[in-house]
């Protein structure tokens, strides 16, 4: 289904690409698998586009590309690249700041999310980025501990 992002960033992992990719509202339409459309319409951050709406093609570029995976016309700096060095950040910013930041990224906050809580937000974010780049996986970490009886 073809589906236009209307309100902020989503995060998009393409089928057979190792790199995530970050559609921003504003951005050309573009083909998700239905179900995923569905949902991002029912929560109302996404329409759905005409079939012959202008599409952006969703592919993540080999690093050396040094292009904007988007649409190719904003410049090469214009996403950044999470497997690049950890941004510096921590409570002591402002929450704009951190919500600034989470949204560069593509990564989810609500409103109403304490300081402490946007750096945890931020800080999984980057490490399951550093997992996913040691292991070569693309699974998320699993850091479960047993229950404490």
């Amino acid at each position: 289904m073809r589906i236009q992002i209307t309100q902020g960033a989503y995060r998009y992992r393409p089928e057979g690409e190792k790199s995530a990719v970050v559609v921003r509202a504003g951005d050309p339409a573009f083909d998700l698998p239905d179900q995923e459309a569905a949902r991002l319409v029912s929560l109302g951050v996404a329409q759905g586009a005409p079939p012959d709406a202008e599409t952006a093609e969703i592919r993540a570029l080999p690093a050396d590309a040094g292009e904007n995976p988007k649409a190719g016309q904003a410049p090469p700096d214009a996403d950044p690249d999470p497997l690049e060095p950890r941004p510096a950040y921590s409570v002591k910013m402002t929450a704009r700041q951190l919500r600034d930041l989470m949204d560069e990224y593509g990564v989810a906050f609500e409103d109403g999310m304490t300081k402490a809580h946007l750096v945890q937000r931020l800080d999984s974010f980057f490490d399951d980025y550093e997992e996913e780049g040691e292991s070569g996986e693309g699974l998320p970490a699993l850091n479960a501990e047993p229950p404490a009886l």
